[in-house]
């Protein structure tokens, strides 16, 4: 499984199921360790060829422009088709590899979950043989006739159906992904500055990251990842499984519980539990966050707070743009897209979600939806007028030396037009 190509597949239904990260974001960008899925597949697979295809077009473009070259290119090599809604564990590659042994010779094989269809290995000469599989489209289709003669092998996944599966995998996720980072720890210096550490084992801090005295390490249920260049402040607390990104901050006195994924460049303080948090985002003052996903440039303000548990104890829905959908959850917090804000105080129910560029403010908790581009939250609260939301995200990304791509402010006036029709 070296020498070969990687063909990444969006499902359908994926802008409706993974809202509201899927307006701004691509499948293979969700995160539930220490790497989004695509992160996860140059890892597993170096120097492998990764591909991608999705039907949404824009989405494909402004991702590739963000993250890739805008080449794509089928090389003569095996190809391995993964649809993204699953987790790609190591059992998951034990049996695709155990699969693959079996059979003397590469055959073509459609690796099926039950009945639905998972992933496929094409060997280069199937590939060869038959051009019209060199159409990522007709690839990307498991249930097409050019599937019809494949060999099937029956495979065991843990579904994505909803963003908030991922929040169930990030145990997993991480145990798994500690194996990708090399231990840098120097246990006799950390003693001296005041650290505390449990089980430090399972415990990687990268290259120039800073721990100021005071703070816990607590590996003890689960390995503890650290980044590249992160700086912990004093009486911080860190229990794994965690992993925090390269450049992050963590604030004095941050209460950081297991199962928490936080990428790159995040500032980060207060209560978390069992949350992901992407690259750019904020939530550096005190408040809890519990059991929830924010995309990425979201900022919370100061004691913002998110309910994870209803008073009843009961199974939480949410509301997907216009749909709602029971997440059989008893735990679930706050769902954010890209460029969501929050203002001081502000107070969220259980199962909330906001689109993007909304801007939450004002008096009492908000709804459970919060459209994208309001600015307030409320049902009553006016729409965020779109020049005035690009310029503020334009000075954001500024301040971290980025810039708002064409390719994202098209998927950004995407999302205003279909609110506006």
């Amino acid at each position: 499984m070296i020498n070969q190509s990687i063909l990444l597949v969006e499902p359908e239904n994926i802008e409706e199921n993974l809202y509201p990260f899927s307006v701004m974001h691509c499948g293979w960008e969700i995160r539930m360790g220490a790497f989004r899925k695509y992160e996860k597949m140059e890892k597993e697979f170096p120097g492998a060829s990764i591909l991608y295809y999705t039907k949404r077009e824009k989405h494909l473009r402004s991702f590739l422009k963000r993250v890739h070259s805008d080449q794509q290119t089928l090389e003569d090599n095996d190809l391995l088709v993964l649809k993204t809604n699953a987790l790609h564990s190591r059992h998951f590659w034990d049996n695709i590899k155990n699969a693959l042994r079996n059979h003397q010779t590469p055959q073509p094989i459609l690796f099926k979950n039950g009945e639905d269809p998972a992933a496929a290995f094409i060997p280069k000469s199937e590939l060869a043989r038959r051009s019209d599989f060199k159409q990522f489209a007709v690839l990307s289709n498991f249930s097409n006739e050019f599937y019809a003669n494949f060999i099937t092998e029956n495979i065991t996944i843990k579904p994505i159906n909803y963003l908030w599966n991922t929040l169930d995998y990030v145990e997993e996720s991480i145990e798994y992904d500690f194996h990708f980072f090399e231990n840098e720890f120097d246990y006799g210096l950390a003693y001296q500055q005041g650290w505390h550490i449990c089980n430090e084992k399972e415990i990687v801090i990268g290259e120039g990251s800073k721990i100021a005295p005071g703070v816990v390490l607590d590996a003890t249920d689960g390995p503890i990842i650290i980044g590249k260049n992160v700086r912990v402040m004093a009486n911080a607390v860190i229990i794994g499984p965690c992993f925090i990104g390269d450049n992050s901050i963590i604030k004095i006195g941050a209460k950081i519980y297991e199962k928490t994924a936080i990428g790159e460049w995040c500032k980060v303080g207060g209560e978390i539990e069992n949350s992901i948090i992407h690259g750019y985002s904020n939530k550096q003052h005190d408040g809890f966050l519990g059991h929830s996903y924010l995309g990425e440039w979201v900022n919370l303000g100061a004691d913002t707070n998110t309910s994870d548990l209803k008073n009843t104890y009961g199974k939480i829905s949410a509301i997907l743009r216009d749909r709602e959908v029971d997440s059989d959850r008893m735990f679930l917090g706050l769902m954010a897209g890209d460029h969501t804000k929050s203002g001081i105080n502000t107070m969220f129910t259980t199962g909330t979600v906001a689109g993007v560029s909304s801007n939450v403010v004002g008096a009492g908790y908000p709804p459970r939806s919060i459209p994208s581009f309001s600015f307030g939250g409320f049902k009553e609260s006016p729409v965020y007028e779109f020049s005035k939301a690009i310029d503020v995200a334009k000075t954001v990304m500024a301040r971290r030396k980025k810039e708002l791509l064409p390719e994202e402010e098209a998927l950004l006036k995407m999302e205003f037009e279909r609110l506006a029709t």
